[in-house]
């Protein structure tokens, strides 16, 4: 009997053990898109022309030439406020974003590495949002980050491309044309989640941009 009892004492403590180990890599999965700053991996960037400055986001400079940091921009204020609150509330709740300008609150940063035949090496092609809303520009809050470390897919046709990337959220879209000095276009969401668990996702054009084509692309 007391044989039995030490037998069912060590089953229990290796359950819980188990359990524990269970949970705690449960916890420490995080999610692939970052709400409030957080730690991603840098980005590699292409040397900056001669005589610009690497902008700063969120001080509503306007830059938009020079490196593959462009801001987002919108003739229409309300919807761009919109379409932002749509895009993160995939995975934060829209209510905690403070206001979002479209005159330098939102930066487009990314890198193609496309070639002169127009063939994406798509692993090593990347893009991050950052969002800075008042709260962030304030200095209170982080900025608010959506990063993706691959291309999922692209199309082109002629010096139009479409480029998606895509995470378990939903797509980010770029609709672009390129000419021999710039690439210009849309960028729109697509949400596959809500951060309330609804089946209604938010979707929509978040506004356009231009940047040189030897910032966002690859030049050889």
């Amino acid at each position: 009997m007391k044989l039995s009892k030490k037998l069912l004492m060590l089953f229990m403590l290796s359950l819980i053990v188990v359990l524990g180990a269970c949970e705690k890599k449960k916890n420490n999965t995080s999610p692939s898109r970052t709400v409030r700053g957080g730690a991603d991996q840098p980005y590699q960037t292409q040397p900056v022309y001669p005589g610009t400055q690497q902008p700063s986001p969120g001080n509503n400079s306007g830059y938009n030439i020079g490196s593959e940091w462009v801001y987002l921009q919108s003739n229409d204020t309300y919807g761009f406020s919109e379409a932002i609150r749509g895009l993160v509330s995939a995975s934060m709740d829209p209510v905690e974003l403070g206001y979002v300008s479209p005159y330098g609150d939102v930066a487009l940063i990314g890198y193609i590495d496309m070639n002169q035949q127009w063939a994406v090496n798509q692993a090593n092609s990347r893009l991050r949002i950052e969002i800075w809303d008042d709260y962030a520009r304030a200095g209170s809050s982080p900025e608010i980050a959506i990063q993706f470390n691959s291309l999922s897919s692209y199309n082109y046709n002629g010096n139009q491309i479409t480029l998606v990337f895509q995470d378990s959220y939903g797509e980010i879209i770029i609709s672009g044309q390129i000419t021999q000095s710039d690439f210009y276009g849309t960028v729109s969401f697509r949400n596959t989640q809500s951060f309330a668990g609804g089946a209604q996702h938010a979707s929509g054009v978040i506004g356009y941009f231009q940047v040189p084509y030897c910032g966002f692309f690859r030049c050889q």
